[in-house]
């Protein structure tokens, strides 16, 4: 599934699939990172930032499912816990993000 996301008016990301459905949305978590919900609301994970400008990303149940890393030259590539690179983001305009091969 090809997810684009968007920059909303308080600082959220909403995320959309290919019809151009609302699929979720992320905001910012208090001590940084993001919490993540689907389109109804309902919590869905959290991804918290690393050491290294990673994010790590975890379900509802705090299982680790990836991490997200800065891309050498532009965007950011995913790393699936237990699948290596799973795809990456690449900035469209407006600084809007376009999933590429990539479904956590």
């Amino acid at each position: 599934m090809k997810i684009t996301s968007v920059p909303g008016l308080f600082g959220n990301i909403k995320h959309y699939d290919e019809h151009g459905d609302l699929v979720g949305e992320s905001w910012p978590g208090l001590l940084g990172g993001y919490v993540h919900s689907d389109e109804h609301g309902a919590y869905t994970g959290r991804s918290t930032p690393g050491i290294f400008s990673e994010l790590e990303h975890y379900d509802a149940d705090n299982n680790h499912l990836g991490t997200t890393m800065p891309g050498m030259m532009y965007g950011v590539h995913h790393h699936a816990w237990d699948e290596g690179s799973v795809g990456e983001s690449v900035e469209g305009v407006v600084s809007v993000y376009s999933d590429l091969d990539f479904d956590f």
